[in-house]
């Protein structure tokens, strides 16, 4: 079990460490392609273990913090302090190089972008990769298909069996056809604390059934004979409103990076709506309880053993953290790349002297605000683990 977490935890801490990498990468590579001088490329943290080599201009480090990575591009800062030796690279031609700050709106806008950007994109190639070899989620139309059995039901103790449809129900009067989730719910709740015989098909693959019908005698129970009502219904199954669906071969990898698509988009939407109700509640003083940091992320990768299906698992994981960090990025917040670009936008509003005048300062601020909440929260996070470990061993 211990081992089992050490290892989901360093996976994670890689595929964290991997995800910054890349999008620090997105805005090495636009600086490069606009020919804006990169003057450090660092794997890690600093402080600067040592240098690894110098190409394209770029300083390449590696430093003693192991854990993700950064950029520091040319005249970033559109301050007076850019302006001075302290900011200005050693290298020659580094100072003979038009800064950052200095470059046209839209350039500034594609550097601050890209990032996020290639976070986004790898999402998507990870859904699309997933998808292709697990199949396309496909709704499962016309069909009442059954995906789980509760121990001691009324349809175990039948004989009922998991991937068969039910197609029909027969009392003392009359056979109720069923061809949906929907008409098996209302006919064994019409059917309540009655004895009848089920009819199912044969087992099911992906939308096809062998063509074969079964009977089985069962009792409906009624609402007080169910022992746990929240969990379990009156006949005791669970039915299966999707199934994963393969196509040709050549087919698969366009139709998965469809998915893929889908998926992010509705992530985006729903992590904008999430981080809506958030920003909400941390304003009136309370940090929501589902608010997680590294440190949490990591703790609830370990507790569901979400690794413990293999690669597959950790790429569909990987998809997620990655857009997830996309959207964080891409708030309107100061210190992050969305902040960043909303100065950008109001340049052409306010004018540039304005928004450089507190640009920094409210920079300097949204950092301390995020580096304080990062605090708390991995402060709580560490609590709950110190819990679980408590309860495990207690």
């Amino acid at each position: 079990m211990i081992i089992s977490a050490i290892t989901s935890i360093l996976i994670f801490l890689l595929v964290l460490s991997f995800l910054i990498l890349i999008h620090e990468m997105g805005h090495f590579l636009a600086s490069k392609y606009l020919g804006i001088v990169v003057e450090e490329f660092g794997l890690g943290y600093p402080p600067r273990a040592k240098e690894l080599f110098k190409k394209w201009n770029t300083s390449f480090t590696l430093n003693w913090i192991p854990f993700g990575g950064f950029v520091r591009i040319y005249g970033e800062e559109a301050t007076a302090a850019a302006n001075s030796k302290s900011q200005l690279s050693n290298n020659k031609k580094n100072q003979k190089a038009e800064p950052f700050y200095s470059r046209p709106a839209l350039q500034r806008l594609t550097v601050i972008l890209a990032g996020p950007m290639v976070n986004l994109l790898f999402g998507a190639i990870a859904f699309s990769i997933f998808y292709s070899f697990v199949g396309i989620p496909s709704l499962l139309e016309n069909q009442a298909r059954i995906s789980y059995i509760s121990p001691k039901s009324p349809a175990e103790e039948a004989g009922l069996q998991i991937d068969t449809n039910i197609i029909a129900l027969k009392d003392s009067q009359e056979i109720i056809a069923i061809n949906s989730i929907e008409a098996a719910v209302e006919a064994i709740t019409n059917h309540k604390g009655q004895r009848v015989t089920l009819f199912s098909t044969g087992k099911c693959e992906q939308d096809l059934c062998q063509e074969m019908v079964q009977e089985y005698e069962v009792y409906i129970r009624k609402d007080e004979e169910i022992e746990n009502p929240q969990l379990e219904g009156a006949l005791g199954v669970a039915f299966q409103t999707q199934y994963l669906k393969f196509y040709s071969w050549y087919e698969m990898p366009l139709r998965g990076a469809l998915t893929g698509l889908k998926e992010s988009l509705f992530l985006i939407i729903l992590t904008v709506q999430e981080l809506g109700k958030m920003l909400t509640n941390i304003f009136h003083g309370a940090i929501p309880e589902d608010v997680r940091g590294p440190f949490g992320i990591g703790h609830v990768v370990v507790k569901n053993r979400m690794f413990n299906e293999g690669f597959l698992s950790i790429l569909r994981f990987s998809g997620l953290l990655s857009v997830g960090l996309a959207i964080m990025n891409l708030l309107p917040i100061p210190a992050l790349d969305g902040g960043r670009a909303l100065f950008i936008l109001l340049e052409k509003v306010i004018g540039k002297k304005r928004v450089n005048q507190f640009e920094t300062k409210a920079n300097y601020g949204g950092f301390i605000i995020l580096l304080s909440l990062i605090v708390l929260i991995t402060v709580r996070d560490i609590w709950r683990i110190a819990l679980d470990i408590y309860h495990y061993f207690a």
